[in-house]
């Protein structure tokens, strides 16, 4: 579901990926990289713009790396015509507890749309977990 649809967290999902590897039918062809990098591209223009509204709301602790883009991206982002769509509503529209809401489900969706572009690009697959321990570095 794209995220302008506000998609909310559901667990059901997990059954129909183990009715999938269970089932006889024959497997869909896996996708390309290309196919998920729109969906990544898409997260983390929202994310950007989640950022710099958490921010000005004082949600999250302002810091170097957010200074000049964060309250610039918001600057110019207000109004029903230029922000991002979130449901019915835009990001500025959102209650805070919307807001922190949507932030961790963008989020969540960013980093693992960036897990699958590089799996589906890769030689050889790591899990989930096993990839983002290099992202820790450890």
């Amino acid at each position: 579901m794209p995220l302008a649809h506000f998609p909310a967290i559901d667990f059901k999902l997990a059954n129909d990926i183990s009715r999938l590897y269970g089932s006889e039918e024959p497997h869909r062809p896996m996708m390309n990289s290309w196919d998920v990098r729109m969906d990544r591209d898409t997260a983390l223009e929202y994310a950007a713009r989640l950022v710099s509204e958490l921010k000005a709301r004082k949600l999250i602790a302002d810091s170097p790396e957010l200074e000049g883009w964060a309250g610039h991206l918001r600057e110019i982002s207000p109004g029903a015509s230029t922000d991002y769509v979130v449901g019915a509503k835009t990001v500025e529209q959102l209650t805070n507890e919307e807001l922190m809401y949507f932030a961790v489900v963008t989020a969540a969706r960013e980093r693992y749309a960036t897990y699958l572009v590089e799996q589906l690009s890769a030689d050889s697959a790591l899990s989930f977990s096993e990839w983002s321990l290099t992202l820790s570095g450890e």
